[in-house]
C-alpha cells in the first residue's frame, strides 16, 4: 500500500514539474477570421472530405480544436502520456485481479463464504479494469469521431457498448437508463461515461448505495470482532482470578483488550483493507468528478475572457510552430481539469487491480494452497507414471 502511494505522488510531482508553463506572446488579434490558416493547433474544416461542425465540435469561423477537445488546453501530448501509462498499470492491474479469480474458481479451499464474497467482488473488478482493452493502444477510437468531433453514444457504437461495461457492474436498470435517456458521451478522461449533468442520479448515487454501507458493515464488523473478544476475555479471566486486587485486575484486562484487538486485526484486516481501497478510490474520483469534470468546455466557451487570451496566443504563437499549443497552456490551465487531481483519481482507479492483489494475493496461504493443488494433480500423475515404469 506504501509502494501504491508513493508511485502516486511521485507521478504527480512528475507532471507538476512538466506542467511549468512556458512565457507566452501575444497580440491584440483574437478572431480566428483575421488569419488566412487555422493555426496549431486548430484544424481547418476543409482539411479533408466528411468534417463538418457538429454540437461535440468547437469551431469558430472554419477552424476546430482537435478532439479531444480539452487535451488541447495543456501541454502537447500531456494527458495523453498520462492514460498511455495508466492503460499499461490497468493491464497490470487486470492481470493480479485474473491470478486472483483464477484461484478463488480452482482451489477448493476458496470456492466456500467468505471466500466467494472475494470471488464476487473480484469478479466485477475484472470486467472494470477489462474495459480497458477497448481503448488499448489507441485512446481515440473511444473519444473520438473523427479529427474535430468527439464521441457520444449516438454517433460512436463503441463509446456506448464501453460504457456499458461499466455501469452495468453497478446495475442493470442502471445500465439501461443512460441508454433510453440518451445521456453517455465522452467528455474527459480515457472512457466514455454518463454525462455530467446526469452522472449523479445515474450512476454515482447508485454505486454510493453499494459502497458507503459496505464500507460501514465493514467496520462495524471490525469493531464488533474486537469487542466481542475483550468482553469473552475479560470476564474469562474475571472467573478465574477472584483472589486478584483490584490494581492487578485492571491491569490484566487493559492486557486482554490490546492483545484482542491485535487478534481482532489479524482476522479482520483483509476485508477492512478491500472496503477502505474502494471507498478511498471511489470518494476521490467521485470528487475529482464533480469539481473538476464539470468545468466543461461547450460552445459559449468562444465567449470566456480566458479563452479569448488563449486564442490570441495561440494565433501569434501557432503561425510560427507547432509549440503554440506548450507556450499557451499558462492561459488555460486554471480553467480545465486539474492535472495532477486527474493524476491521482485515474490512477487510483488504475491500480485497484495491484492493491487488490497485495492485500489478497500475498497471503502465503494462497500460495501454499497452489502449491499443494499442482502436486496433487501433477504429482499424482507423476507418481503413476513411475509406477507403470517399475512394471
Amino acid at each position: 500500500m506504501n509502494k501504491t502511494l508513493a508511485f502516486i505522488f511521485f507521478l504527480i510531482i512528475l507532471i507538476k514539474v512538466a506542467s511549468v508553463p512556458a512565457t507566452a506572446q501575444t497580440n491584440d488579434q483574437g478572431n480566428v477570421s483575421n488569419i488566412i490558416a487555422c493555426p496549431f493547433p486548430m484544424i481547418p474544416l476543409n482539411l479533408k472530405e466528411g468534417l463538418s461542425q457538429d454540437n461535440t465540435s468547437l469551431c469558430q469561423n472554419g477552424c476546430c480544436l482537435a478532439c479531444p477537445i480539452v487535451n488541447n488546453f495543456y501541454k502537447t501530448g500531456q494527458i495523453d502520456l498520462i492514460y498511455r501509462t495508466l492503460g499499461f498499470i490497468r493491464l497490470i492491474s487486470f492481470i493480479c485481479i485474473l491470478i486472483l479469480v483464477a484461484s478463488y474458481i480452482v482451489l477448493p479451499n476458496k470456492r466456500e463464504n467468505p471466500a466467494l464474497i472475494v470471488l464476487c467482488f473480484n469478479l466485477s473488478l475484472l470486467i472494470f479494469l477489462g474495459v480497458s482493452f477497448f481503448y488499448f493502444g489507441d485512446f481515440k477510437r473511444i473519444q473520438c469521431v473523427n479529427s474535430i468531433t468527439q464521441s457520444t453514444m449516438q454517433n460512436n457504437t463503441l463509446c456506448g457498448v464501453q460504457a456499458q461495461a461499466i455501469i452495468l457492474l453497478i446495475s442493470t436498470v442502471f445500465a439501461i437508463l443512460p441508454v433510453v435517456l440518451q445521456k453517455i458521451e465522452f467528455e474527459f478522461g480515457a472512457v466514455c461515461l454518463v454525462s455530467s449533468e446526469s452522472s449523479n442520479l445515474l450512476f454515482w448515487y447508485p454505486l454510493a448505495v453499494f459502497v458507503i454501507p459496505g464500507f460501514m458493515i465493514h467496520v462495524w464488523t471490525f469493531v464488533f470482532i474486537g469487542k466481542s473478544q475483550c468482553m469473552f476475555n475479560s470476564g474469562f479471566e474475571d472467573s478465574t482470578l477472584v483472589e486478584e486486587s483490584s490494581e492487578t485486575k485492571g491491569k490484566s484486562i487493559t492486557e486482554i483488550t490490546g492483545s484482542e484487538i491485535v487478534r481482532a486485526v489479524k482476522v479482520q484486516w483483509r476485508a477492512l483493507m478491500l472496503a477502505l481501497i474502494f471507498m478511498i478510490t471511489y470518494m476521490i474520483y467521485w470528487s475529482y468528478f464533480i469539481f473538476e469534470i464539470n468545468r466543461k468546455l461547450y460552445p459559449g466557451t468562444f465567449l470566456e475572457p480566458w479563452f479569448s487570451t488563449w486564442l490570441k496566443c495561440i494565433i501569434e504563437n501557432g503561425t510560427k510552430s507547432k509549440n503554440a499549443q506548450n507556450i499557451c497552456s499558462v492561459y488555460s490551465i486554471n480553467y480545465v481539469p486539474n492535472v495532477a487531481y486527474l493524476a491521482t483519481a485515474e490512477s487510483l482507479t488504475a491500480l485497484l487491480g495491484v492493491s487488490i492483489f497485495i492485500v489478497f494475493g500475498t497471503s502465503v496461504g494462497l500460495w501454499s494452497e497452489w502449491k499443494l493443488f499442482l502436486m496433487n494433480k501433477f504429482g499424482a500423475s507423476e507418481t503413476l507414471s513411475n509406477n507403470r515404469s517399475w512394471v
